[in-house]
């Protein structure tokens, strides 16, 4: 609201440097003081909402109205929004406007209109925008009974209000001021996110409403690339109290749906919200986190509370298996009350000590199990024994690199408990006490990798900063260590090797020619080369892709052939380097 020049202005509408959210300017109906009685005026814009997938109208307000003056945004002829009294600080509103997806000119209008002579502050706003909705991410299944506020919703003028819930402390409800003297309200309370029903089963909106002759009350359901279309109406819901309503959202499994409600101006209350079935959602894990250490052989299972389409007490079961199978199962309970908002259960057995397990938590209501939460995984190891000593592979000690691109090999790690070793600490120093390294950094690994496999954990030299400061002609010493997914650091490399990086003189290395590759019976194979006679190695992948990632088989052999022992059988790819 720094000009006005996308908007149409009527009365005393402009710009005010008085009261503003994110300034220099803000926009009012009286810039000068109080706004004059007995008027209707507004400011005007309006967007192009053809390209529009899920438009929401944002702005932030603050206003000071009198009891027989109204504040309303009118969306093409529709009161969307609309106060009156006072809200002396500023606060952001929302409005979807999905009514009107594919329309070329949708007009928008900020109206302010009061009678019976009254006069006050007025309205002011800043920060107007349209754009798309970020959807937030919303489980199935769904519960909100908005004891936690609006987070998951886009209220229009749809606010908390405490004086009479059906249940805790909050409901929402509807009216702020009726649309006397103003064009028919519907403000629209809609999802904040899409609802995921892939595989669900049987699924029902819930909720509980009342009202005071309030009259067509309706229900719509929006899915991905349509418009909303009304599910459930209800022509008069005054006198009832408290009424439970449950529509069978059925026609829409294997669909993301969004919901909205809307009544016309009367006051309108709604409580306790929920999408799903019968059976509850699944826990989610709260600790010890995946794949983390204990250093108890009791740990305590956390999980955070299913949700249950209406809130209906559920029980839970946990199990812990030794095997990533889930075949041998350790440890069992098969019901746990639950807490407020998590649920608790130390295992009741000795785990067996520096040794990895798997468990999972399921929520039942009645004899209605919900679905299992994703396996997580924790580590016991009583002593917190760190990973031990990384073994080199290559370059061999006392070898001459050609240039700072040249691989740097080791085998993977290993963990005395089992644990993933994340980390791989690498240095290069001229000093074989390391007192001051020239090159440091770590490897991440984006994985657990097998060390009973031989697989080897390779990266050039020239990853790490520092390496091209090296000066030919130098022995260098080079070490690593590995660092599992706790932050336990094991002991550097047992012996460091060191390498001599090769001057502008030094010839490269010859390249090796395979000439003959057969069978040696069963896995094991039989190579032979010509060109180098030393510091040949052989590297191996199954399958061969646009990045393919070679790994070091063996060596470094010396003479013109090998024998080797396949890992994929009949299945490989094989190249030979020499260095």
């Amino acid at each position: 609201m720094s000009t006005l020049n996308q908007w149409i202005t009527g009365g005393q509408w402009g710009l005010t440097t008085n009261s503003y959210h994110s300034g220099p300017t803000g926009l009012t109906d009286s810039p000068t003081g109080n706004y004059t009685p007995n008027s209707d005026d507004a400011a005007q814009t309006s967007v192009d909402l053809r390209l529009a997938q899920w438009p929401v109208l944002r702005f932030w307000d603050r206003y000071a109205i009198g009891g027989s003056g109204r504040a309303a945004v009118d969306v093409a002829g529709t009161s969307t929004y609309i106060v009156n009294g006072t809200q002396n600080s500023w606060q952001p509103e929302a409005i979807d406007l999905s009514w009107w997806v594919g329309q070329a000119s949708v007009p928008i209008k900020f109206r302010l209109n009061r009678w019976s002579g009254e006069q006050a502050d007025g309205w002011y706003l800043d920060d107007v925008s349209v754009a798309e909705q970020v959807p937030l991410a919303l489980g199935y299944p769904f519960f909100d009974n908005f004891e936690s506020g609006l987070g998951n919703w886009i209220p229009s003028t749809w606010h908390i209000i405490t004086s009479s819930p059906y249940e805790g402390t909050n409901c929402v409800y509807s009216l702020v001021a009726d649309n006397a003297n103003m064009a028919t309200e519907y403000p629209l309370l809609s999802l904040a996110g899409w609802i995921d029903l892939s595989n669900a089963v049987n699924p029902q909106l819930i909720f509980y409403y009342q009202g005071t002759s309030c009259n067509d009350f309706n229900v719509q359901v929006a899915t991905q690339g349509s418009g909303f279309s009304s599910i459930w109406h209800d022509n008069y819901c005054g006198g009832y109290g408290w009424t439970r309503a449950q529509i069978s959202l059925a026609a829409y499994v294997n669909k993301k749906i969004r919901i909205a409600f809307y009544g016309p101006n009367r006051p309108l209350y709604i409580d306790k919200i929920g999408i799903g079935g019968v059976a509850p959602g699944a826990p989610v894990l709260s600790s010890p986190a995946e794949a983390s250490l204990t250093i108890v052989r009791r740990p305590t299972l956390v999980v955070s509370n299913a949700v249950h389409a209406e809130n209906f007490p559920l029980t839970y079961q946990f199990e812990v298996y030794s095997d990533a199978g889930l075949s041998n199962l350790v440890a069992q309970v098969p019901l746990v009350s639950p807490g407020p908002t998590t649920t608790t259960w130390p295992v009741d057995i000795n785990l067996a000590d520096n040794a990895r397990y798997w468990w999972r938590c399921r929520a039942w209501y009645g004899t209605n199990a919900g679905p299992w939460m994703t396996t997580a995984t924790f580590y016991v190891n009583t002593l917190g024994l760190p990973p031990l000593a990384v073994m080199l592979a290559s370059p061999a000690g006392g070898v001459t690199i050609p240039t700072t691109n040249t691989m740097f090999s080791w085998y993977a790690g290993v963990d005395p408990a089992g644990d993933f070793i994340q980390y791989y600490d690498f240095q290069v120093d001229s000093d074989s006490a390391f007192a001051a390294p020239k090159v440091s950094g770590s490897l991440q690994m984006s994985g657990p990798v097998n060390p009973l496999s031989n697989v080897t954990i390779s990266t050039p030299l020239s990853t790490y900063a520092g390496s091209q400061a090296l000066q030919p002609g130098i022995n260098y010493y080079w070490r690593v260590r590995a660092q599992d997914a706790h932050g336990m650091v094991g002991p550097w490399s047992a012996e460091p090797w060191y390498f001599i990086l090769a001057g502008a003189s030094t010839p490269a290395p010859v390249r090796a020619t395979i000439t003959r590759f057969q069978n040696a019976g069963g896995n094991n194979w039989y190579l032979q080369w010509a060109g180098p006679t030393s510091r040949v190695y052989l590297e191996g992948l199954s399958t061969l892709g646009p990045n393919p990632i070679w790994v070091t088989l063996g060596g470094p052999f010396s003479g013109s052939s090998c024998t080797f022992t396949s890992t994929n059988g009949a299945i490989g790819y094989y190249r030979l380097r020499s260095q």
